[in-house]
């Protein structure tokens, strides 16, 4: 029993060591430089959402920002220093496939008829 206690106890220890400290943050939350760099090079374009991702000691170590304009979407990177690194587009979800128009029914073969009440 006090094994299973310490590698419970171990197990948690080295998820909240190793856990992402990423989460989402408000676009007006954002360092000013971030904000004046995206409204003026993606002016009309929507920010659909802003994620700040914080190193282990709790600092900042870089923000993306999700932006869309029609089927045109992009996450912009910025580094600590609220400095642009990169656009990276998003790949359009693939359009479903449509069905046939008609499907036939299926093909049902009734079966043979085999007589076994005749004695050769």
């Amino acid at each position: 029993m006090k094994k299973a206690f310490l590698l419970l106890v171990l197990g948690l220890f080295g998820i909240t060591l190793f856990a992402q400290n990423q989460f989402e943050v408000s676009f007006k939350d954002l360092p000013k430089d971030v904000q004046k760099y995206v409204t003026k090079n993606y002016a009309g374009f929507n920010i659909d959402k802003a994620i700040q991702q914080d190193s282990k000691k709790g600092k900042v170590d870089y923000y993306d920002v999700y932006v869309s304009k029609g089927t045109d979407k992009s996450i912009l990177t910025f580094d600590k220093k609220d400095n642009f690194v990169k656009a990276t587009p998003v790949a359009a979800a693939p359009a479903a496939v449509a069905a046939p128009a008609t499907v036939a029914p299926p093909v049902v073969v009734p079966p043979i008829p085999v007589d076994t009440t005749k004695k050769k």
